[in-house]
């Protein structure tokens, strides 16, 4: 097994962090997608009930 380097180590660790944050960020994003799809939904119906 090839022995690592403390910068081979410091960048793979920056580079799971990035990765941990980028799925956190898709998963926000995806939840913020949805909230506002919702959101469209609920107002159209109460735009249908003021009709």
């Amino acid at each position: 097994m090839e022995q690592l380097t403390n910068k081979e180590k410091a960048l793979q660790m920056q580079i799971n962090d990035l990765t941990a944050s980028c799925i956190e960020l898709r998963k926000m994003l995806f939840d913020a997608y949805d909230e506002l799809e919702q959101y469209k939904q609920d107002n159209a119906k109460l735009e249908q009930q003021k009709k």
